[in-house]
């Protein structure tokens, strides 16, 4: 039962996201002006790939992606584990909608900024 309403739950980010993208608007572009530039990504999945391609022309940075495993995923990134993340990051994203609250809890320990993707994409614009 719980992947087709984790499946639902991105089809609904994504829908959202489209939306904004077909309106002009840029998430990259929104972070950097609240000044938000040194990003972390929690999660590597399509979704952070999506948004991975949406940051890298900005003046957003990527400076990690953290993920349960340490493998290259997409276009060179190297994924980290998160007992091992200790970077500097104005936000961490965190992808999953439906995130476990001990994940949660744990990020908020790394950065005092975290949110998830789909916070950004419906709260923010």
């Amino acid at each position: 039962m719980e992947k087709p309403r984790r499946r639902d739950t991105f089809y609904i980010v994504l829908n959202r996201w489209m939306f904004l993208k077909h309106k002009g608007e840029n998430i990259g572009e929104y972070l950097c002006a609240r000044n938000i530039r040194r990003i972390a990504i929690y999660g590597m999945g399509d979704m952070a790939r999506h948004l991975w391609d949406e940051l890298k022309n900005t003046k957003c940075e990527v400076v990690a992606v953290i993920d349960s495993e340490e493998k290259y995923y997409y276009d060179d990134i190297k994924t980290i584990m998160l007992a091992k993340f200790n970077e500097k990051v104005d936000m961490i994203v965190y992808i999953d909608p439906l995130e476990s609250v001990s994940v949660i809890e744990e990020l908020n320990r790394k950065c005092k900024n975290v949110c998830s993707l789909e916070d950004v994409v419906f709260y923010a614009f």
